[in-house]
């Protein structure tokens, strides 16, 4: 199950420290900085982790067990991530599709989360509704979670807007809703996005394309099918089509960047297939500022 590759797990781990610094720019780094100071009061033991502050290992009990444990202490509210994964028939396109991609970062983001204390809750958006695959609460507890991304198939429609507010209603004010979808079903999303934001919530779009989405590579007369309603387009596709195309796009991802800064949402796009690791700095970066 290599969902998240040896070099990657090593630069989450950079990551998860830099956003336990705090405080901050959104309520979620804030309360992610307030459980890294930790309070005094003892909860458990767990097996050390590569990865955990070594500064938490109870040296006592390694020197009885000889197996490093590190303690675990009360907060007064572990912070919540939650990550939404778009299940629509559109994310199954391209080679790798847009879903494994979705899958890698959903599974990338849970370790980030877990590594910062974070209770991670993972959903799954379908035509029938949004269901929520399991949860975690430290990095031991991320296989069963692992395993059910990988069970995740994409099919039927797209009701993003929906989902987004389901999932906004069940989590906290000071929680982290992570949306990975291609964002093709606009139509109502920031009049959604809005209403879950007004309770403090922290919104983020990781927007997935595969490559011919952003640079088509065929032309000629085409008959085009849209792959959740089974539509079909006839079109002449030549040289003027494909720049007014491309002009459209970079239209569409304008607006995108521009409303999420405008409503404070996080917004970083990623392509099937390339290194999502850049695309992660970026946003860690956005959610760790400090106040300046």
């Amino acid at each position: 199950m290599n969902l998240i590759p040896p070099h990657a797990e090593a630069e989450l781990r950079v990551l998860a420290r830099r956003l336990r610094h705090g405080p901050g720019s959104t309520a979620w780094a804030r309360a992610v900085a307030r459980v890294a100071g930790a309070s005094s009061e003892f909860l458990d033991r767990r097996p050390y982790v590569l990865g955990d502050d070594r500064r938490s290992i109870d040296w006592k009990g390694y020197a009885k067990t000889l197996r490093p444990v590190v303690k675990r202490f009360h907060s007064e509210r572990a912070p919540e991530l939650h990550i939404l994964l778009d299940g629509s028939g559109s994310l199954a396109l391209g080679e790798p599709s847009k879903l494994e991609c979705a899958r890698g970062l959903s599974a990338m983001l849970a370790y980030l989360g877990t590594s910062v204390g974070a209770r991670v809750q993972l959903w799954l958006g379908t035509e029938a509704g949004v269901r929520r695959l399991g949860q975690a609460s430290s990095r031991v507890e991320l296989l069963p979670l692992f395993t059910a991304l990988m069970a995740t198939r994409a099919e039927g429609k797209t009701a993003l807007s929906e989902w987004i507010l389901h999932v906004a209603e069940r989590a906290s004010s000071e929680a982290c809703l992570i949306v990975a979808s291609d964002l093709l079903d606009t139509g109502a999303l920031w009049p959604s996005t809005f209403s879950a934001a007004k309770g403090r919530l922290s919104l983020a779009f990781f927007q997935i394309l595969e490559p011919r989405e952003l640079e088509p590579s065929f032309e000629g007369d085409l008959t085009l099918q849209a792959v959740e309603t089974n539509e079909q387009l006839d079109v002449d596709v030549d040289a003027r089509t494909l720049a007014a195309y491309r002009a459209e796009i970079q239209k569409w991802f304008n607006e995108l960047d521009a409303r999420s800064k405008q409503l404070g949402h996080a917004y970083q796009r990623f392509v099937a297939g390339a290194d999502p690791l850049p695309g992660l700095r970026q946003f860690v970066a956005h959610t760790a500022a400090a106040h300046g």
